[in-house]
């Protein structure tokens, strides 16, 4: 599998006259990635190489940077980071967002996860995150592969978002949701499951999640035997213990306004990537003088 990333491509309606005219307005270059078993790779860099020659050859403008093809194994072990990061941006208002790891899709628990985390959407962040703080909106997003994630957006808010988060926490240990909550977020988890969806993306989910159709038929049989005591279990076995270790990410990005001295003292990493960018512009701009 082949994956080109590039920062511009053809957009108009002209037809596209070749992989090289889509790349000829490129900054940065193409970067291929490739997936493949381990006895594969010496055929693939063989036949990689080729291609990239062939576009050498072909197009005076496309040049390699002989890089040498990296190659991760199986062997290699994945080290879980944690990141506390604020982004400073020209702008007035702000993106909040904590995320932490939780059972994959199909896990046994994974259902009672999903609805926890639209009751902690429903009963605690629209009231504390848009009502009383401001912010345009909010929400908890979780993902098949096990991130649950809170987060608000256009907030007028930054750190003090965090205890909303954590509120949300405390209302559901505190059983702070009724019956009736649980039978409108197991409503709703039904409605997205029942929508449609393309060819394409059932078959990228089997091969991305194994989600198959007989897992999806499991996880509606767990969803539906959801019950109050089973949220507040998974609460107290998968979130409270993340919490209280830190083992989550806190990502912000916003207002370039605010004390960052404070927040860089508070332990926050403090990361201005328009100023970056412009610096990262100036030097390409050097260089190209310097190569004409």
């Amino acid at each position: 599998f082949f994956f080109f990333q590039a920062e511009d491509g053809i957009r108009d309606a002209q037809e596209s006259r070749g992989l090289g005219d889509v790349y000829k307005r490129q900054v940065h270059g193409m970067s291929i990635c490739v997936h493949s078993s381990l006895n594969n790779v010496d055929h693939i860099q063989r036949r990689l190489g080729h291609m990239i020659d062939c576009l050498e050859a072909e197009r005076s403008f496309f040049t390699k940077n002989n890089k040498e093809i990296e190659v991760q194994g199986e062997s290699n072990s994945f080290i879980k980071n944690y990141h506390r990061s604020y982004f400073a941006l020209p702008t007035r208002v702000n993106y909040v967002v904590q995320s932490l790891e939780v059972p994959h899709y199909l896990h046994e628990d994974n259902p009672k996860l999903h609805l926890l985390g639209y009751l902690m959407e429903k009963t605690t962040l629209h009231k504390e995150i848009r009502e009383k703080g401001g912010a345009y909106g909010s929400g908890c997003v979780f993902k098949n592969d096990g991130i649950l994630s809170m987060y608000s957006y256009r907030d007028p808010n930054t750190i003090e978002t965090y205890s909303a988060f954590e509120l949300a926490v405390k209302n559901i240990l505190n059983k702070n949701f009724s019956e009736e909550d649980l039978t409108e977020a197991k409503l709703s988890l039904f409605s997205r499951l029942d929508t449609p969806k393309p060819p394409q993306d059932q078959g990228l989910s089997q091969f991305l999640i194994n989600l198959s159709d007989d897992n999806r038929e499991l996880y509606r049989g767990r969803l539906i035997g959801v019950k109050k005591d089973d949220i507040i279990n998974a609460c107290q076995q998968y979130l409270i213990p993340k919490l209280k270790q830190q083992e989550t990410s806190q990502v912000i990005f916003g207002s370039q306004e605010v004390n960052l001295i404070d927040l860089a003292e508070k332990g926050w990493k403090i990361d201005r990537p328009i100023e970056n960018l412009g610096e990262q512009q100036e030097e390409e701009q050097q260089l190209s003088l310097i190569h004409i």
